[in-house]
């Protein structure tokens, strides 16, 4: 598959596009709303295994929700080592917190004090995020939980080529999608209901497109890492 049918993909079917669209856009409701997203694009990266690049059906809710909760809890669970430097670095900076008011010279401290610790933060995040993607992808594959903690397998199969190429471009793909929703969001920024709701609509649309495309171009690579395995 090449890279610009995963692009192509989420653009299949206007309908289940924007089913996921509202489903990943709905204000505070999307913290469980978001887990069928969840679900769904696992299920889409599960047909990528298949060699099949079709939209699923929005179906079989419950399994949906399932199979996204446990997406999440294995997120979670990955990203604890991350959570507990960023609450280190918090902590250093408490007594500069309570005696520096002013917000940017907060950061500014916060940022000179503890080069080395943010630092750590970012390969850490970068890290987490490489790692804990590949657990994904094992749990995905039997949807089986265990799979996702065998730790030995899993560093074989991420450590490679493909998956890092993959990786590389839906890192980046969604990193873009990111930064065009803060911009947008500082741009028209109001506290008119109606453009608020466009604005979540408009984030969700993007939301759902970044998510199943790189679902979709990590699969491709995942696909043909456990072919070589095999």
């Amino acid at each position: 598959m090449s890279y610009l049918k995963a692009f192509q993909r989420p653009f299949q079917d206007l309908k289940k596009l924007t089913l996921g669209a509202i489903l990943s856009g709905i204000p505070v409701l999307n913290v469980l709303t978001g887990l069928f997203v969840t679900g769904y694009t696992a299920e889409c990266a599960r047909l990528t295994f298949h060699q099949k690049n079709n939209l699923p059906e929005w179906k079989n809710f419950l399994e949906l929700f399932k199979n996204g909760f446990f997406v999440s809890i294995i997120w979670i669970v990955y990203c604890l080592p991350l959570f507990l430097v960023l609450l280190i670095l918090l902590f250093r900076g408490v007594e500069t917190f309570l005696q520096e008011t002013n917000p940017e010279a907060f950061t500014q401290h916060l940022l000179q004090q503890n080069t080395y610790y943010l630092l750590l933060l970012a390969v850490l995040f970068l890290l987490t995020w490489y790692i804990a993607l590949g657990a994904v992808f094992r749990y995905i594959t039997h949807y089986r939980f265990k799979d996702a903690f065998q730790i030995n397998t899993l560093l074989s199969q991420t450590f490679n080529p493909p998956y890092f190429k993959a990786w590389s471009v839906a890192f980046l793909y969604t990193l873009l999608i990111s930064v065009v929703l803060q911009a947008l969001f500082s741009t028209f920024k109001s506290e008119n209901i109606l453009l608020g709701l466009v604005y979540n609509l408009f984030a969700g649309y993007l939301t759902f497109i970044a998510a199943t495309t790189s679902m979709t171009i990590v699969g491709e690579a995942w696909k043909n890492v456990n072919k070589k395995r095999h």
